[in-house]
Formats: structure tokens, sequence, C-alpha cells
């Protein structure tokens, strides 16, 4: 398949190419990203690929051969003539040269006679005779096709990295954004060797994480929003399944963007966990200070209140627990079984996740 970079003028060789037809346009100002995705729209449609690539080949070899490029030429430079003032004459006391030699001396009739009977060209018509122009109507239908063209390749270019920042945004890795320096495992190496810090640390982070967790369930309880219940972690799932225009995935990261755009507030969809029903939303309460606890559910009591399709209702949780093969503690402060730098490793790691965040 031929890329072509548009080019900023008017050339020959160019003018005639129409894109999805002869080329795929890619963008001067961002070629990178442009080659990308031609590539993948070409792996992806190998069939069309050859289509294109025939086409170009054919509009090389049958209407960019060289006669047609010289007749062109020929053509330009008369049309530039026309547009000088100067006229050119004779010198005076020049003398003319031409291939005819018998010709060029005389004069007269004798001039006259030679010239009726020299051959012109092998043509029964004038040479560069080049096809009829288009006309304004046409002219304009023609640009404004190719730039259809090139419009629906930016579109279809534009939907393809939207869905891949998407993916990235959403994806099921998404703290690996890098690796961990030297400088910070050194660090968390002399952080868990201090046992008596640590040990501390996962009594008052118990005594912190449930005292949050209770704020925020109560708050969500007078609101109308039912979860589900969670003893342990920095995070529980909010059930919003009320909310959404339909039952479908879909309909969740629609209401999922409205969370974030309107309300301003980063929830995660469930379908980011590959949650096995629409509707579920993860909420992390660990990595925030108590004014913004506050601030947060503030914004949330006012959303579920301008829903009127919210009702208070039951809902079933087999869904997530009918294949949990783990008990958990029943209190945040249980010691679970493992020794303290365990749990110590565990929270750290916990805290690199994507925590809840005002926008």
């Amino acid at each position: 398949m031929t890329l072509y970079v548009k080019s900023h003028f008017f050339d020959f060789f160019s003018r005639g190419l129409v894109p999805l037809q002869q080329y795929w346009p890619i963008r001067d100002d961002t070629k990178c990203p442009s080659l990308k995705f031609a590539v993948e729209w070409g792996n992806s449609h190998p069939d069309k690929v050859e289509v294109i690539r025939k086409a170009a080949v054919q509009f090389i070899q049958e209407d960019l051969k060289m006669d047609y490029v010289y007749d062109y030429m020929f053509h330009l430079l008369n049309e530039y003539a026309k547009l000088l003032k100067f006229k050119p004459g004779d010198p005076e006391g020049a003398v003319e040269l031409c291939p005819e030699r018998m010709a060029c001396p005389e004069t007269g009739k004798w001039r006259e006679f030679m010239e009726e009977s020299l051959v012109t060209s092998p043509s029964n018509s004038i040479p560069c005779t080049l096809p009829p122009a288009y006309d304004a109507t046409e002219m304009q239908e023609f640009l404004e096709s190719k730039a259809n063209a090139t419009r629906q390749v930016e579109m279809w270019e534009k939907e393809y990295w939207d869905h891949i920042n998407l993916q990235l945004v959403q994806g099921p890795w998404p703290s690996r954004f890098g690796l961990v320096s030297s400088q910070s495992q050194h660090f968390l190496a002399a952080l868990l060797s201090d046992e008596e810090f640590i040990n501390n640390f996962s009594s008052e982070s118990s005594r912190r994480l449930a005292n949050r967790y209770r704020l925020l369930t109560n708050e969500l309880i007078r609101a109308g929003v039912f979860f589900l219940e969670s003893n342990a972690g920095l995070f529980f799932w909010m059930d919003l399944r009320p909310l959404l225009m339909e039952q479908t995935f879909d309909a969740e990261l629609e209401l999922w963007r409205v969370i974030v755009d309107d309300v301003k507030l980063n929830v995660s969809p469930g379908s980011s966990f590959h949650g096995l029903e629409p509707g579920w939303f993860r909420v992390c309460f660990a990595n925030m200070d108590d004014e913004t606890v506050y601030v947060a559910l503030e914004r949330i009591r006012a959303f579920v209140q301008t829903q009127k399709t919210v009702q208070p209702r039951s809902f079933s949780r087999t869904t997530y627990e009918e294949n949990i093969t783990c008990t958990p503690s029943t209190t945040y402060e249980e010691n679970i079984t493992c020794t303290p730098s365990e749990k110590m490793i565990l929270e750290i790691i916990s805290y690199f996740f994507t925590i809840i965040s005002i926008i």
C-alpha cells in the first residue's frame, strides 16, 4: 500500500491521486502515530490494501507517462507565456537557423513552396493536445471527494488512538508505567527490617482504615447507595446498577465518564477489573485526608439525589461471593495469619494502586 505525506504545494505528480483509492494519507503534523495506525489498518485489511496498491501502480504506469509529463510542461509554459507583456521578434541582423538547410536560404515563392512540402509532424493533430480541463463544478466535486476521504482516515485514526488511550487508563496493569528504582527498593528493605515500626504501623493502619470505612459506608447508607460489605483492604464495591441506562458494560462506562467529568470523582468501573456484572464501582478510601473524604461524600450524595431512577432495593451477592474460597477476618483490627513483615509488604503494595481522588 502506498503511504503518502500530503505536500503543502500543488504538484503535477499527486494532484490526480485520490486517498483510499491510490494511496493512504499520512498526516504531516503527527507522522509517527499516523504511520502506526496505517500499519495497523493495513494488517487488518489485507484485501483492501492490495486493491489500493494495484490502483497506485496502474496510476503511475498509465497516468504518469513521460509523454504526459512533457505535454503538461509544454502546456504550462505556454500558459505562463500568455501572462508576459513582452512580445519577442526577430532581432535586426539575425540569421535564421533550422534543420532544413535547403529552405532556410531561400526567399519569396521558392521559400513558400519548400515550406509547404515539409513534413512538420507525423500526427494528424497538433502536438501537446491535452484533455479538456475540469469545469468549476467538476473540480469542486473532485477536490471535495479527496478531502472527504482524508477526513475519513483522520476520523478512523482518532477513534483508534482514543481506544488505545482508554485501554491504557482501564488496562489490567495500571501501575506498570515503570520499574521501582534501586533507591526505593533500598528504602523499603530498611523499612521492613524495623519490626517495631511495622507492628505499630499495622495496628494503627487497621484502626484508621476501619474508621474511614465506617464513615464512608454510613454516609452511603444515608444517601441510599448500596455496597458490598468489606472487613479488610483499602476499597469496597459500590452498587450503582440503578443508575445505568441499561444493564451493559457500555452503559457502565458511560456512567463512569459522567462521574469523572461532571461529578469530579475518580472511581474505577468494575469492567476494568473483569467484573462479572455491570454497575459495580470500586471505591478506594485510604489515600486521602478527612477533608477530601467529606468533599467526596457530598458530591456522591448530590449526584445520587439528582438521579430520579435511584430506588432503594435489595440485591444478590451470589454473583461475587459464590466462588470465594477464603475466609476473611471479621473486623479490620483482627490479626491475619501472616507475619508482620508480610502484612507490611501487602499494605505497601496496595498503596501503589490507583486510589480514589478528587479531580
